[in-house]
Order: structure tokens, then sequence, then C-alpha cells
């Protein structure tokens, strides 16, 4: 009871105090608290003319759009520019969603761009060392039955490294 500010219980008016001690105790202080504390901050928001970082963000957005769905049968109700406030906060919080979600996935398409252009070049390389390999071999084996074709792929051979 001492939270409430005190209320006196006196011969004179006790019936009347006794009424202001039973709203007293009926008073959700807990609501009252977060109504005020949005209020305050949807009016300095609305002083600076809307500012985005102002905006709540999202994990006290979430608790307080839950607060705010349990405040429709509370006293004092909601106002609207509290109202306005949660709803521009809301905005700020999903379209700063969008941009981190986009970002991912521009940073996602690039890197799989850069790897293919990175695997590319590389799969090039390989195959024209294999072909050269392979005919360097070919030019070895033919080398004592036929010289004049053995030389012709060895020459062969060295084509693809020179490209």
């Amino acid at each position: 009871m001492s939270a409430h500010n005190g209320v006196f219980l006196r011969e004179e008016d006790f019936e009347a105090n006794f009424e202001l001690l039973v709203d007293a105790l009926d008073t959700d202080l807990a609501y009252i608290r977060e109504h005020t504390r949005l209020l305050i901050r949807a009016i300095e928001w609305n002083d600076n003319n809307w500012p985005r970082t102002d905006g709540l963000r999202w994990p006290e957005l979430t608790a307080v759009e839950g607060w705010l769905s349990i405040s429709q049968s509370m006293e004092p109700q909601s106002t609207e520019l509290r109202d306005d406030y949660i709803t521009f906060s809301r905005a700020t919080v999903n379209r700063l969603q969008r941009l981190i979600y986009s970002g991912v996935a521009v940073a996602f398409v690039l890197v799989l761009g850069l790897a293919v252009f990175a695997f590319l070049p590389a799969t090039a390389g390989t195959a024209r060392i294999s072909t050269s390999q392979a005919l360097a071999a070919f030019a070895l084996a033919e080398m004592e039955t036929d010289p004049e074709l053995s030389l012709l792929l060895a020459t062969e051979s060295l084509r693809p490294c020179m490209m």
C-alpha cells in the first residue's frame, strides 16, 4: 500500500477515502508506468519531427505490441500519438529487416558469382594442362615407332600452354 503514495482513512472522510483506497489497490502500476513511458517517448518523437532513430527497436517493439494488445481493456486508453509512434516504429523495423535481407541476398549472389568466375578460369587452365600432358605422353609413346608423329604431338602439346 505504501507504493500508492498514501491514502488516509480518517473518520471524517472515511467513505470517500475508502473508495480512493480501493481505486489505488485496483490500479495496475506496471501498466500506468508503461503507458506513461511510451507516451513520453511518443511526445519526444513527435517534437523531434519523427526521426527514425527515435523509434522503438525490434525486441522492445515486440514487447510493446504485446502490451498494446492488452491495453485495449485497460484505463487510460491508448492515445493516437502513441499508436502512431508504434506504427511508425513497426514500419521502420520492417524497412530495416528488408534492407538486411536484401543486403544478405546481394552478398550471397555476389559471392556465388565470384566463386563461379574463379572456378571457370581454373577449370579452363586445368583442361589445357591436361590436354598438353596427354599430347606429350602420346608423343613419348610414339617416339620409337613414328618419330615424325611424335614430333608433331610434342609440338601440339606446347600449343595449349602458349594460349
